[in-house]
C-alpha cells in the first residue's frame, strides 16, 4: 500500500503546500519516499528508504520554493520487496530514443511470466519496477519497428494495451511521465483524485486540500499535457476490489490522517 502524487502544468508553479501535505502522510506510509521533477529538458529525482518525515534532505528541499511543471511523488508502505533505496519509487528508465521516464505505482501485481524475466536485472525487488521495465522494453521494440520514436498517439495506444493486459486481478493505480505527458490510470473506486486549477492538474491518492478534488475515472488510461487532458483511452472494465485487509488499512490510514 502506497500513496502517489503528480503535477502536470502549462507553466512552472510553486507546489510546496501540496508536497508538504502529501509527505505528512508518511506517518502511515513510512517505508520510503521519492520525488522526481522533469525540468528544462532533464530529470532530477531523489528517493530514500525511510519515512519522508525523517528525511533531512526533503526537509531542506521544502524550505525553498519548489517551482516545477511536471512532478511525481511517492510514499511507500512495503508489501512486495524489502525496505531499501532501490525499492523506493519513482523508478527512472530511459528508452532507446533518449527519453527519460519516471514511474510510480500504488498496488500489487500478481506473478506473471511476462514480468518474471526482469527479476535478474532489476535494481530492486518490487513488482512495480518490473512492470515499468516491461513498459519501456515494449516501447523500445516499437521504436525499433518504427525507425524512431512513435508519435504521442501510438505511444498512448501501446501503454493502454499493456495496462489493460495487466489490469485483471491487479491493482494498478499508476502515474508515469516522460516530461511532456503525464499518464494516469486507476482501477480502484475512490482510489485516485484529481484537482484542476489554473492551467494545472494535480493527482493524489487522497485529496490534499479542501479544494474541488474529483475522482479520477476508473479503468481507462488518461494522458495530460500542459495541464489539460490530451488523450483519453477506452474503459477496460477491470475494477480491482480491495480485500478486507486492504480496506481496513485504507480506512485506518484515513482515520489517522484526519485525526
Amino acid at each position: 500500500m502506497c500513496e502517489i502524487f503528480a503535477l502536470n502544468s502549462e507553466k512552472r508553479i510553486e507546489i510546496n503546500s501540496y508536497l508538504k501535505k502529501f509527505f505528512e502522510h508518511s506517518l502511515v506510509h513510512c517505508h520510503g519516499w521519492g520525488l522526481s521533477c522533469h525540468t528544462n529538458g532533464g530529470l532530477m529525482f531523489h528517493k530514500e528508504a525511510l519515512s519522508a518525515q525523517k528525511s533531512a534532505y526533503l526537509k531542506g528541499r521544502l524550505r525553498f520554493p519548489v517551482v516545477e511543471s511536471n512532478v511525481l511523488a511517492h510514499i511507500r508502505y512495503a508489501t512486495v520487496g524489502r525496505i531499501s533505496p532501490e525499492n523506493a519509487h519513482p523508478f527512472i528508465l530511459k528508452d532507446i530514443c533518449g527519453t527519460d521516464y519516471s514511474f510510480i505505482h500504488n498496488g500489487t501485481l500478481h506473478l506473471s511470466a511476462k514480468l518474471d524475466k526482469y527479476v535478474f536485472n532489476q535494481k530492486g525487488s518490487t513488482d512495480s519496477e518490473r512492470f515499468s521495465m516491461m513498459m519501456i522494453d515494449e516501447l523500445n521494440r516499437a521504436c525499433l519497428k518504427n525507425g524512431g520514436k512513435p508519435d504521442a498517439v501510438d505511444r498512448f495506444v501501446l501503454f493502454e494495451r499493456l495496462i489493460a493486459e495487466f489490469a485483471p486481478g491487479n491493482k494498478l493505480n499508476l502515474l508515469f511521465s516522460d516530461g511532456e505527458y503525464t499518464y494516469v490510470h486507476s482501477n480502484v473506486e475512490n482510489g485516485l483524485y484529481v484537482l484542476e486549477k489554473d492551467d494545472a492538474v494535480f493527482f493524489s491518492t487522497l485529496p490534499l486540500t479542501k479544494e474541488a478534488w474529483k475522482n479520477v475515472p476508473c479503468t481507462k488510461l488518461l494522458a495530460y499535457k500542459n495541464g489539460s487532458l490530451a488523450i483519453e483511452g477506452r474503459e477496460h472494465d477491470n475494477i480491482y476490489l480491495l480485500s478486507e485487509e486492504e480496506q481496513m488499512f485504507v480506512d485506518r490510514s484515513r482515520e489517522i490522517l484526519v485525526s
